[in-house]
């Protein structure tokens, strides 16, 4: 087989490249480009093509194909827009394929994709980690990320993780602090990027729909934390720390202020002020009690926990209308038992059968099981003593920094972790001594920091986790915490033959999802296909199939000079590469 390089202006030349370009036609993949345009046939389907130029020194100087999908048939491509100076070149085309990439598995990608009315798929903020969760009595579970920017800081799903809406504040990037419901409303504390997402602003969502709700009698669908408090040129609280609802209030924390402010859930107008030490997370019921020398009648009262100077458990009875605090009483757990974050289950009418769950920060990283009416002492346990390492081995049954807590329709316990860089949700069965993990819910990862094991490319680090994918399973673990324990090198953004041509380039039709990854990373395995990896909204790991050695199927060689119009076209030179 041989190609024939552009024509003589001979008879005899005319003649022999005629011949060679027919015979090329015939029966090979080779042939010469003619005027400026290099012509090869390509007979199989779905082959991927690449054609370069190189200069004289054998430097790759043009690709004007990359790693492009064609038909059989004669193909036709201009050389002549390259912009380069006079001179001799050689050009080369060569395929691959057909080529295609075959998911082996994702990781850090959040909640399952929903679909729905044709609009973007729902996915978490990718632009901060988990950091809020509250459930309802209707079996629905909402999900909060600290930041997101083309993702949704509000996540709704069912206890199955079924994804059923998701909210985005914006425009522009938007958080959540904390997360609460009641009533068929989730009432968010956060807002746009900065103080508002700091928590510093409540607006408030339908349960069912995610629909914006307004405040009645207040213009805007944000309640800022500074318009709560009379303006007298003094200073006040301009944000929260923890939200809670029940019984058509809001109870907002103000740790370091030593006081919770009762707000109205509809109009956010000022109900009463409760006053205790360093007040942190709170955990509310309701209650329905016979109205004293009225045996006949009953009204609902509010219950509730606080945790207080961080290892006390303040209860209280609360008559609602007018407002007012019946009783109070406090549990102390021990001094080194600080407590991250509480959440009820149960008939609070029967406190034998009213369970709170306490999630404990260091050193414990735990979160333990109690009845209220013997909170001092714990019946069970989630998760290992100690917690999980910031660094080493990742330990999926073990929590650390866990931010918030919530018991969903079925009874099964939603947790939070947050460090304010990395979080995750983990879901729980609580019955019998020690819990047990059934979901773990990572990301969605940013991965831009993504690095790939030069040693092993099924092992990938991104956003402080290591992750392996194994490929004869599909399958995708988290492996440790920390750093990789290999030295990051660029992404191999690209695949490349021995003389430079690009021939495979991600690109987002490749991917199959609405929205595009960051980046891609080639790597080739012995003695299987190469491992693809892509960022963006998880990280995702496929196998390129169809990645075989690549062919030359034609090439030439070309002296292109400035033609009279100033553009630079190819010269005849006319001699064949000779048959190989």
């Amino acid at each position: 087989m041989f190609s024939v390089g552009f024509l003589q202006r001979s008879e005899s030349g005319f003649a022999a490249a005629t011949a060679a370009l027919a015979l090329c036609l015939a029966g090979c993949d080779r042939a010469a480009p003619q005027d400026g345009i290099a012509r090869f046939e390509v007979k199989r389907a779905g082959q991927t093509v690449s054609l370069g130029v190189f200069d004289a020194s054998g430097n790759l100087v043009g690709q004007p194909l990359q790693a492009k999908r064609v038909g059989p048939g004669v193909q036709s491509v201009d050389l002549r827009g390259l912009g380069l100076p006079e001179g001799d070149y050689r050009w080369k085309a060569v395929a691959t394929g057909p080529r295609r990439l075959i998911p082996l598995g994702s990781a850090g990608t959040g909640l399952p994709r929903a679909q729905g009315g044709g609009g973007p798929a729902i996915v978490g903020g990718e632009k901060g980690p988990p950091g809020a969760v509250a459930a309802d009595e209707a079996g629905r579970v909402f999900l909060g990320w600290r930041m997101a920017s083309e993702g949704h800081e509000v996540v709704a799903c069912d206890p199955e993780g079924t994804v059923l809406w998701g909210y985005d504040h914006g425009p522009g990037a938007s958080g959540v602090w904390d997360l609460a419901v009641d009533g068929g409303v989730v009432f968010v504390l956060g807002g746009k990027e900065g103080a508002d997402a700091d928590g510093g602003a409540i607006y408030k969502l339908d349960a069912a729909t995610g629909a914006p709700i307004p405040w009645e009698g207040r213009e805007g669908r944000e309640l800022p934390i500074g318009a709560l408090w009379a303006q007298d040129g003094t200073p006040k609280p301009q944000r929260a720390e923890y939200l809670a609802a029940d019984n058509g209030r809001l109870y907002l924390t103000f740790a370091k202020e030593q006081f919770i402010a009762v707000i109205d859930a509809a109009t956010g107008a000022y109900v009463i002020t409760l006053t205790a030490p360093a007040p942190g997370r709170m955990a509310l019921a309701t209650t329905p009690m016979t109205v004293p020398g009225e045996p006949e009648r009953t009204k609902v009262i509010d219950f509730g926990i606080s945790v207080v100077a961080g290892n006390g458990l303040a209860y209280f009875l609360m008559e609602h209308d007018p407002p007012w605090v019946m009783l109070s009483t406090t549990r102390w757990l021990p001094e080194d038992d600080r407590i991250a974050a509480i959440a009820l289950q149960g008939d609070p009418m029967r406190s034998g059968d009213l369970t709170i769950y306490t999630a404990l920060g260091d050193p414990h990283h735990q979160i333990q099981r109690r009845a209220v009416d013997s909170a001092e002492r714990f019946q069970g346990t989630i998760g290992e003593q100690g917690g999980r390492a910031a660094v080493g081995p990742w330990r999926p049954d073990a929590v650390r920094d866990v931010r918030g807590m919530a018991v969903d329709a079925k009874g099964r316990l939603w947790v939070v972790e947050c460090d304010g860089s990395f979080g995750r949700f983990t879901v729980w069965e609580t019955a019998g001594p020690t819990g047990r993990l059934l979901r773990e819910i990572v990301g969605p990862l940013s991965g831009s920091d993504l690095s790939v094991d030069p040693a092993d490319p099924t092992r990938v680090a991104a956003d402080g986790l290591v992750w392996r994918v194994d490929p004869s399973t599909r399958m995708v673990a988290c492996e440790a915490s920390g750093p990789p324990p290999w030295t990051s090198k660029p992404l191999e953004t690209e695949w490349r033959d021995a003389d430079g041509l690009v021939l495979w380039r991600g690109e987002p039709a490749d991917f199959g999802l609405e929205r595009k990854p960051v980046a891609w990373s080639f790597h080739p395995v012995a003695g299987r296909d190469p491992i693809v990896w892509a960022r963006g909204f998880g990280l995702h790991a496929f196998a390129l199939e169809g990645s075989e050695a690549p062919r030359t199927i034609a090439e030439g060689r070309v002296r292109i000079v400035p033609s009279p119009d100033g553009f630079g076209g190819p010269a005849a030179t006319g001699t064949p590469l000779g048959a190989r």
